[in-house]
């Protein structure tokens, strides 16, 4: 009989990290000095897209001998710089 396999995608920690780049935006607010980290944010965000990497891998049995793999996905590298521009307020970079 074959095996059943259930993949799982935990997008917890990317939602957190999805609602700390919304507040840091929101934190922004107006300002012509920031239209240019403006500019910048929108190349990282598009970026971000494709740096969706996953972290920690759960695997569990279950009672009826299904076996479940659960990955935490989580944003990557271009996420880290962003946070650390909103840190540094270093926008130009």
């Amino acid at each position: 009989m074959p095996e059943t396999v259930r993949l799982l995608a935990d997008t917890r920690v990317l939602q957190a990290q999805v609602d700390l780049l919304k507040a840091s935006i929101e934190a922004l607010g107006d300002g012509s000095e920031l239209e240019a980290f403006r500019q910048e944010l929108r190349r990282y965000l598009d970026r971000m897209r494709l740096d969706v990497v996953h972290g920690d891998r759960v695997t569990t049995r279950g009672a009826d001998g299904t076996l479940e793999v659960r990955y935490v996905l989580r944003f990557g590298a271009d996420f880290e710089r962003v946070l650390a521009a909103f840190r540094t307020r270093k926008f130009d970079d």
